[in-house]
């Protein structure tokens, strides 16, 4: 949290970068500081997962302090149980996609411009059977259709039995690393360990891993 507070608080600072600050008392004087300057604020936090209200409520506490009438927070995210714990005021749950634009997402991954591809009957009929288990998740058309990009139709006939795990947009995505060579599976394994956000200065970082042959 404090290291996602800083990058937060430089893309505020008007010179773009700020002074290194570990203690979250002084980042919040520093960010409440600018809030008050700006007056109004629009803050967007995207593909919230964080369910732990202290951890909301601790990082807030500037905006609610400091934000005039008028300001606002705006989150995204694909859990229910997020608003409801955050105490959201006015939520919009987005429609699902028609089948015909779901269908493009997926086509557009999995085939890209070689139009013939979809001309196969074999291959265009598991493509649609691939889609219907995907339950309209975009982030699922793209890990999918991606994955399956110029393989063999034995690929895709094994995907589809594979059917149960790409109900679910997260099981989509495990089922997409599991098909990973095992040399790129073991460098996502290992750059897992790594904070979400954390910032790879040079290649060298990894390069006491081994993980620099397989960049």
């Amino acid at each position: 949290m404090r290291m996602r507070s800083r990058g937060k608080l430089s893309n505020l600072s008007p010179e773009g970068e700020c002074p290194r600050v570990e203690n979250l008392d002084v980042l919040q004087s520093k960010l409440k500081k600018l809030l008050l300057e700006s007056k109004k604020f629009l803050l967007v936090l995207d593909d919230v997962w964080c369910l732990d209200k202290e951890r909301w409520d601790q990082m807030l506490i500037p905006f609610n302090e400091v934000g005039e009438m008028g300001s606002r927070i705006l989150i995204t995210c694909r859990a229910k149980e997020v608003t409801s714990k955050l105490g959201v005021h006015h939520s919009f749950p987005l429609a699902e996609l028609e089948d015909d634009d779901y269908w493009s997402i997926f086509k557009h991954y999995a085939f890209g411009d070689a139009k013939e591809a979809i001309t196969d009957p074999q291959l265009s009929e598991l493509a649609s059977e691939i889609v219907k288990k995907l339950s309209k998740s975009p982030l699922a058309a793209r890990m999918v259709g991606s994955s399956l990009r110029g393989k063999p139709v034995g690929y895709w006939k094994q995907t589809l039995q594979r059917g149960d795990m790409l109900k679910d947009t997260l099981d989509a995505l495990c089922w997409s690393f599991e098909m990973l060579p095992p040399c790129l599976q073991r460098c996502f394994a290992l750059c897992s360990l790594y904070p979400k956000g954390y910032h790879f200065w040079n290649i060298e970082n990894l390069s006491g891993f081994g993980l620099h042959k397989v960049f």
